[in-house]
Parts: structure tokens; C-alpha cells; sequence
């Protein structure tokens, strides 16, 4: 037996699956803000964290009723006033709720602020409860970090806690959940990945301590009590319409007194059959208007939910198939299955006769019928939508109830009572009569009707071919997958639906194909088939099991890349450390080799020879410092922490001064430099410490790379468009085409043809490249005709209006 434990668990959490279904799509709201919100109670020590989860879960109960999700009405900033109601209705629904007392406090206040500001109350400071805020906060990160790119959530993340702090919610929660994010980055980011909110959440198995206290049976019944509530609040259409066909349907299966109905089953089922309606759009029960036919679609898809949603919960998951049954018509015309005849369960046919009737007959429903009315349409639909054997049974318990509508039963309307307290003891309300007929079950019937529900609920997409390939049969997930009903699929090839399965593949094997979805997006399908054979080991067809790998693909990509990234990091990493070593062993074996040669020599050097000692002492520290400069600026630079002072810079001056610089410093090799510039030139709006950086750069590699009296020419141009251009040649070795394309890497240095490397970082001209983009420039190389290089660097002009008063 399930112990009350499990039964609640089981039962919460996919309630917040329900009030997460959105138009159908799942937004693991409930699940990411009752997460976040356990978290954080921990890591405040509060003494009753597992109420804090529930609440979190819950948080959003009384917003089942809105037009739009409540996610869309948080992200707009609650203007709709009806949306600033949903956190009192949720206290409302939730008040009465024994098993967890104290949610409803939670969820009344999880949107009061800290400064007073909040709904719906406006409480402020100590007036708010510390799990509320607890929830309020969990709340606010998902609505403002649920469609932001891995890439920007740790940005936003605790930029939103700062805000939070003092403003939203009191300091001390909002501190406590930056520091639980910070310490657990990986859970926190798993949340925000497709399946991590389910994964995490099938792990917690707190239940309240008071759960203790109940039956199963009983405590089940407080768990659909509370589903009841909230598929009631869906829409004043359909109130009281699960409470009535639970109390009928269970009131036919005592009439007919068979052991293949349990009447207590007949009530859970009941109850809970249009459970699916909360992933239906609210805009359809908004409106008085008929449905179109895609309406009509979008509505019928309430009965496939409803199998879904119900087989999650384990106390009742065995009437998964029959409460989403309801809609099946006996002669096949019928949804979610298009079942026929003895393929419905038992239990959903009868369920049918309820629900048909309660629905013709909702009071207030355009073209609701009369008592009298309802019950010749039933009759009329015999054979048809109902089935005629359960008939007899099923119509004089509806007769029965419908002559006392004006003064219904005493035990109708203790059913009803019984769900507007606080105890739903459903058990006390069913009457276990013998039944007048036994009728033992067929183990193997039971066996082939577990599979048959087991196929049908599966979450990996399944079909069934003849031996032509033509499609017998296909489970919810593969009409999912092709977007079509099962009446459009049956009898078609898979071909004709864009999906390769017939091909040479052996039994067993397996292939992955690559499908064209409905929606357009290519998905990746891992196929495998198995041959299906009579007793006389005569093929009947296959059965074809299909799983989705997109994910797993992209996963596989992205796992590729990563490892590619972390080769290529790891090669530089060798990079910088063989050259960090090199670079600066050299200049401190200098400094260390010239500094202990004058403390030996000290009392025999003559002054100017400890002159021309120190000199290269200071050389070799600048060579060191300029070394140790570049690895922080490109530090820097990948980091985006690089900042920049513009103002207007006169290129013209800076390059004369650079020119006689490296004159002074090359005169032993007799290098000329030839500067050519027109006059009257206009500045540049740039940083001058950097962009005179990077022309150092640019024309300390054209000397160290020009031969013995070689020349270097300067030449200085202003576009007819206002770029400043300045070219560098040099008259050197050039570099090698292979090795053109990456001379602006970091830590990338050439050796010239037969020229020794040249000392330095490696990150010169990955510097110079990175700086100029920073001013809106760029840099370009290219190798001269006979010998040498040539580097231009492009500026952009004087923007207007930055010219500095």
C-alpha cells in the first residue's frame, strides 16, 4: 500500500504541474519557485521548511482562473486587476486545507513588500511573514531569469537579490538566497535547463507531520478535495460539474453491482476526469460564443491531459486511461484514442453517461437542455456515443436524480457539503454493497489491458504496422509528434507522414532518421522495431519504438565544442606558461647576472663601466615591466574591463615623437625612417596613452624585424570618408603564408625566414588588433612586393558632437 507519505507528495506535486500548464506548454514556474524557496528556508534555518516548499508549489493556486497564465501578468507588472487577486483567492481555496496548515498565510502574502508596496494588503517590514517573503523571492527570480540565456543569468542574478534586498523582501531573505545561489551554482543553473525543475523535484519527499495523522483513503480524498477546488476555479461554466459526475457516476456503479467497478474508484475518477482542462486555453470558457473546429481541437486535448496528469499520482494512476475515457463514443468516433466498443474501459464508459448528462443539462450554458430533454438524448444516443448494455443501469440513476433536481437527494447534497469543508472523507459516502453477480476477472484480459494503458501513456513515441507498413495504431506521444489525430494517422504509411521507418533494418536493431515536425523544427529519432508474429509464428507487422535525441545530439555538439574549447585553453595555457617562463627568466637572469657582477667587481669597475651595468639592469626591468603590462591588458581585454578615455588626439605629434624614439633606440643598426604626412591634419577622437600603445607596437616590430640599414616608412592619410589611416612598412623578412592568419592570436610569435624569433609576449599585436576595434578601428597586414610587411591601422574621424568644450 502507498503510505500517506507518498500519497501527498505524489499528489502536490503534480498539482503544481497542473497550475503550471500554460496553453498546454509547462512552465515550471510552480516546481522552480517551490525549489528556490526550500532552498532558502534551509539556509535561514526556518522550522518548518517543507511547509515553505508546499507553499512555494502552490504559490499561484488562485490564478487558475485568469485569461493568460499568471507568469504573463507577473511579467507585465500585474496590471490587470483581476490578476492582483489570484494570491487572496489562492489563501481562499487553500484556508481549509488540514494537511498543511499555513500555506494559505504564505500564499495570501507572497506578493505584500518589504516597503510597503505590494498587493494585496500593502503589509510592510514585520507585518509579512518570513516564508511568504521567502516565496516572494523565489517568485521574482524565475519571472526575471526564466528567458534570459545561460550566458546572462549569473549577470542578472544577484544584480536582482541587491534590488530585492530591502525593497521586495526583507535583507536577511534576500541575502540568504544569494548566498545559497553562490554556493550552489550548478543546481541553481540546472533549474532553468528543460527537464531540471521535474528531475529535482521527483527528489524531495518531505511531507508535513501531519500527513501522520490520516488515512490513506482519507488523506486521498483531502488531496482530490483540493483539485476539485481548483479545476471548480477554472471557469463558472464548469463549477460543481466534477463534484456531480463523481457523486452519479459512483451512485450507476453500485446500481450495477459488478466487482469490475469499484463505486470509491467511480468518485476518485470522477472527480478528477476533467483535471485536463487546466492546459486548455481560458479564453475558450471566457467566450458564450459556439467553438470553431480548431477550437473544438484545442478543447477536446483537456481529455489526453487529463490521462497525463493523472498517472503521475500513484494512488490513482491505474485510472489514468479511464478518466481521460469519458470522450470516447462507443461506435469509435470519439477522442482522445478514437476507441470503439469493449476497447474503452469499462469505467470510462460509464463515466460517459455522467458527464454527457451533466454537461447538457449545466445550468446557464448556451443551449443547456431541460431534465427531460437531456435524459431523450441520452436515450437517442445509444449505440452511438454511449453504450447500450450499461444503458438501463445508467439512465435510471440519471431519471432518478433528475425528478429531484428542485429538491436534490439528502446524500447528493451531502456530497456536495462535503466538498466545501474541511474533511473529504469520500470513503463514509460510498456504499460497499455485495454485488449481485460475481464475476471474476481474466488475468490475462487484466494483463493485455495494462499493456494496451501502459502503450497508450508511454512518453516515447509508439506505432504499430502491418506487414505492408501500413500504421494500425500509435500512442499519444507519436500524434504528438506528427500533429495529427488518430483518425488521420490510421491506415497511412509512416512515409506519408515524413518519417523513414520502413527500410532493411533488422528486429532488434536500431537507426537514427531525422524528422520534419509540424511545427517545422527537425527532430532527431533514435528508431528500433520488433516483429509482432501470430502463434503460428506468421508476421502480423511491427511495433516501432521511437525516442527523441535532439536533445541529446545538441547535448553531444555542445559537449564537443566544450572539449574542443578546452584543447585549444589548454594549449595556450602550454603557450603562456613556455613563454611566460622564457620571457621572464630572461630579463631577471639579466638583472640578477649585471647586479652580481658589479657586487663582485664593485672595488674594480670604473664608474662608467657600473654605469653601462646598471643601464642594462634598468633595460632589463623595463623589458620585464612592458612583458608584464601586456598579460594584464589582455587580461583585461578578455575579461571586457579594458576602459578607455577619449578625447581629441593629434596622431601627427605622437607619431614624430615615436619616430625619433626608435632612431635613438636602433642608431647602431643605421635603421632609416621615413614619415610622410600631409599638413594641416585633423585629431582623432580616441585614448591617447592606448593608441599610442598600440603605433609603439606596430613600429617597434617593423625596426626589430628590419635589417641592418634597412628602412621603415611612415605614411599618414586622412580618407575622403574622415578615417585616419596610418600605414607602417618595413623592409624585414615578411611573414610566411601559412603562418599570416594568425599573427594577431594571443601568444602567437613568427620566426621570420631564418631571422631568430624576437623577444617578447606574444600578445603585441593581439593587443594592438583588440585595442583598435575598441576605438572603432581596425587593423590589417599584408606582405610587400620584394620584402617586409606592412601594417595600417584605420581610425574613425572626430565623431560630432564629442568635441570636448
Amino acid at each position: 500500500m502507498i503510505s500517506v507519505e507518498s500519497i501527498f507528495v505524489d499528489a502536490m506535486r503534480t498539482l503544481a504541474m497542473v497550475l503550471d500548464m500554460d496553453e498546454g506548454e509547462k512552465l515550471n514556474h510552480a516546481w522552480r519557485v517551490g525549489l528556490v524557496s526550500l532552498a532558502v528556508a534551509k539556509e535561514m534555518g526556518l522550522s518548518r521548511p517543507d511547509l515553505v516548499y508546499y507553499g512555494g508549489l502552490l504559490h499561484d493556486i488562485g490564478s487558475v482562473g485568469l485569461l493568460d497564465h499568471v507568469i504573463h501578468h507577473a511579467q507585465h507588472g500585474f496590471k490587470d486587476s483581476e490578476a492582483r487577486r489570484h494570491s487572496e483567492k489562492g489563501a481562499h481555496i487553500l484556508r481549509p486545507f488540514l494537511p498543511a496548515l499555513g500555506l494559505d498565510t504564505m500564499v495570501a502574502e507572497h506578493h505584500e513588500r518589504f516597503d510597503g508596496k505590494g498587493f494585496p494588503s500593502g503589509k510592510k517590514e514585520d507585518e509579512i511573514s518570513i516564508p511568504a517573503a521567502v516565496i516572494h523571492m523565489a517568485d521574482i527570480l524565475d519571472v526575471l531569469l526564466r528567458d534570459q540565456p545561460s550566458q546572462v543569468l549569473w549577470e542578472k542574478v544577484f544584480k536582482i537579490t541587491k534590488q530585492a534586498s530591502g525593497a521586495a523582501v526583507a535583507p536577511a531573505v534576500a541575502q540568504a538566497a544569494a548566498s545559497v545561489i553562490e554556493r550552489e551554482r550548478d543546481w541553481f543553473e540546472d533549474l532553468f535547463e528543460p527537464e531540471g525543475p521535474k528531475t529535482q523535484a521527483m527528489a524531495i519527499h518531505l511531507a508535513p507531520k501531519e500527513t501522520a495523522s490520516y488515512t490513506p483513503d482519507d488523506l486521498l480524498g483531502q488531496m482530490l478535495w483540493l483539485f476539485t477546488r481548483v479545476i471548480d476555479a477554472k471557469s463558472p461554466a464548469i463549477m460543481g460539474h466534477s463534484i456531480r459526475v463523481a457523486w452519479t457516476a459512483s451512485r450507476i456503479a453500485q446500481t450495477l453491482a459488478t466487482e469490475d467497478l469499484d463505486p470509491q474508484d467511480l468518485v476518485w475518477a470522477g472527480l478528477l476526469h476533467d483535471v485536463g482542462v487546466m492546459g486548455v486555453p481560458r479564453s475558450l470558457f471566457s467566450s458564450d460564443k459556439t467553438p470553431d473546429s480548431k477550437e473544438r481541437l484545442r478543447l477536446n486535448r483537456h481529455a489526453a491531459y487529463s490521462m497525463e496528469v493523472i498517472s503521475h499520482m500513484r494512488p490513482v494512476a491505474h485510472l489514468a486511461l479511464a478518466a481521460g475515457s469519458h470522450h470516447e463514443h462507443y461506435n469509435g468516433q470519439g477522442y482522445p484514442l478514437r476507441a470503439r466498443g469493449e476497447e474503452i474501459p469499462l469505467m470510462g464508459r460509464l463515466l460517459a453517461f455522467s458527464d454527457y448528462y451533466d454537461r447538457l443539462t449545466l445550468p446557464g450554458r448556451p443551449g443547456s437542455l431541460s431534465h427531460e430533454k437531456a435524459m431523450k438524448r441520452l436515450g437517442q444516443e445509444k449505440g452511438r456515443r454511449l453504450d447500450p448494455r450499461l444503458a438501463e443501469a445508467a439512465l435510471d440513476v440519471l431519471s432518478s436524480c433528475g425528478q429531484l433536481q428542485a429538491e436534490p437527494p439528502q446524500d447528493l447534497e451531502s456530497f456536495r457539503q462535503l466538498f466545501s469543508t474541511d474533511r473529504a472523507d469520500v470513503a463514509s459516502l460510498v456504499k460497499k454493497e455485495a454485488p449481485a453477480v460475481q464475476v471474476p476477472p481474466d488475468p490475462q484480459l487484466t494483463r493485455v489491458s495494462l499493456l494496451y494503458q501502459s502503450f497508450l501513456l508511454s512518453h516515447e513515441p509508439v506505432a504499430f504496422t502491418d506487414s505492408s507498413d501500413k500504421i494500425l495504431d500509435a500512442n499519444r506521444a507519436f500524434l504528438e509528434l506528427v500533429g495529427l489525430g488518430l483518425d488521420k494517422v490510421a491506415g497511412s504509411f509512416a512515409t506519408d507522414l515524413g518519417l523513414d521507418l520502413a527500410d532493411s533494418t533488422g528486429a532488434g536493431q536500431t537507426r537514427e532518421i531525422a524528422f520534419a515536425g509540424p511545427d517545422g523544427r527537425t527532430v532527431e529519432l533514435l528508431v528500433s522495431s520488433q516483429i509482432i508474429r501470430d502463434t503460428a509464428g506468421q508476421s502480423l507487422g511491427r511495433i516501432w519504438h521511437m525516442s527523441d535525441i535532439s536533445a541529446r545530439r545538441q547535448m553531444e555538439e555542445a559537449l564537443k565544442e566544450k572539449n574542443r574549447a578546452l584543447a585549444e585553453l589548454n594549449r595556450m595555457k602550454s603557450d603562456m606558461l613556455a613563454i611566460t617562463s622564457h620571457d621572464m627568466k630572461s630579463p631577471l637572469g639579466g638583472i640578477i647576472g649585471y647586479a652580481s657582477m658589479v657586487k663582485e667587481l664593485f672595488n674594480d669597475l670604473a664608474p662608467v663601466e657600473i654605469l653601462r651595468y646598471l643601464d642594462r639592469i634598468i633595460a632589463s626591468g623595463n623589458q620585464l615591466v612592458r612583458f608584464i603590462n601586456d598579460i594584464l591588458d589582455a587580461s583585461r581585454i578578455e575579461s571586457g574591463s579594458l576602459e578607455l578615455f577619449f578625447d581629441e588626439v593629434d596622431l601627427d605629434s605622437i607619431l614624430r615623437l615615436l619616430t625619433d624614439e626608435q632612431l635613438a633606440a636602433h642608431h647602431g643598426r643605421e635603421i632609416s625612417i621615413r614619415y610622410l604626412a600631409p599638413k594641416n591634419l585633423k585629431p582623432v577622437w580616441a585614448d591617447k596613452a592606448r593608441i599610442t600603445q598600440v603605433l609603439a607596437n606596430l613600429l617597434s616590430n617593423a625596426a626589430k624585424f628590419s635589417p641592418i640599414r634597412g628602412e621603415i616608412t611612415i605614411e599618414y592619410a586622412i580618407s575622403e570618408d574622415g578615417k585616419h589611416i596610418v600605414s607602417v612598412a618595413d623592409q624585414g623578412p615578411g611573414i610566411p603564408k601559412e603562418n599570416a592568419a594568425r599573427i594577431f592570436e594571443r601568444y602567437y610569435q613568427v620566426n621570420g625566414n631564418g631571422v631568430a624569433k624576437s623577444q617578447g609576449s606574444g600578445l603585441g599585436l593581439y593587443i594592438v588588433k583588440n585595442l583598435a576595434q575598441a576605438h572603432g578601428g581596425e587593423v590589417a597586414f599584408c606582405n610587400r612586393e620584394g620584402g617586409g610587411s606592412v601594417f595600417t591601422l584605420t581610425l574613425p574621424g572626430l565623431l560630432p558632437g564629442t568635441r570636448r568644450e
